[in-house]
């Protein structure tokens, strides 16, 4: 009875197939496909699971095994309510970017980027053993920038500089802004001494031409407190010890990068 039920559900699967008829199958060869779906067929009394026509149609599709042998299915169409879902699951993702995101510059926003660092923390890195550095980067200067060429451009710096920044760190890294004209860095599975040079490239980088075609005069510069992880720490102490570097850097001329203590 398995025998006959594998042809016949061979056949049903074979045959539309060429015509791009029935059920989208993502396969290259279909008889290899239909050897692997036949091998697992029967192993459970009753199995659900969605699938997708040629025709644009969603089924919802049930499998049975009966009493002698037998596979009974029953297929439900659920396009109308499969695309609703979607419509539903298409709006969740734009809520949670927004709420993940900076309104002007598009990076992290502050909640967002200390989740980040929590979760680094906390082990959940898909890099590696969790070591690594935390950088709190600030514009120098911002308010004179602000009240010399107004806020219109100081906003247009932000962004710009947002981008650049994005432009020269390496995916496994994450940015965001905590506030003003203040950035955090996270740099996971990176030495202290690897982050320095990343953001000694970063400061000559932003410092060398002007972030802004209308501005040519205006060139922007930062400073920076960065911090190596040390066991035991939370994001909220890392944070301060950065910031501590950061006022340090500031106190001692500005467009420079200091090491925190550990």
């Amino acid at each position: 009875m398995a025998k006959s039920t594998n042809r016949l559900f061979s056949y049903l699967r074979r045959s539309p197939c060429p015509a791009r008829r029935g059920t989208i199958l993502h396969t290259d060869n279909i008889d290899d496909w239909i050897r692997s779906a036949a091998s697992r067929r029967g192993k459970s009394p009753h199995r659900r699971f969605e699938t997708d026509l040629h025709d644009g149609r969603w089924l919802m599709a049930s499998e049975t095994v009966l009493p002698n042998g037998w596979n009974l299915f029953v297929g439900v169409e659920i396009t109308d309510l499969f695309q609703s879902e979607q419509s539903l699951r298409q709006d969740r993702d734009i809520a949670m970017k927004a709420s993940q995101t900076d309104d002007l510059t598009g990076v992290s926003n502050r909640r967002h980027i200390m989740a980040c660092l929590d979760d680094l923390l906390a082990g959940r890195s898909a890099y590696g053993p969790v070591h690594g550095c935390t950088c709190l980067i600030d514009l120098d200067h911002f308010k004179l920038i602000n009240d010399d060429y107004g806020h219109p451009t100081g906003d247009r710096i932000l962004m710009r500089f947002a981008e650049v920044v994005r432009q020269n760190i390496r995916p496994k890294d994450s940015f965001g802004r905590v506030g003003g004209e203040e950035f955090l860095l996270n740099l996971p599975v990176t030495t202290v001494d690897e982050a320095h040079w990343i953001l000694k490239r970063l400061l000559d980088t932003v410092s060398k031409a002007p972030l802004l075609d209308s501005e040519p005069d205006l060139i922007v510069r930062f400073s920076a407190g960065l911090c190596g992880f040390v066991g035991g720490e939370t994001s909220g102490q890392i944070y301060r010890r950065c910031d501590t570097a950061l006022y340090n850097a500031k106190a001692e001329g500005r467009n420079r990068i200091q090491i925190a203590r550990n």
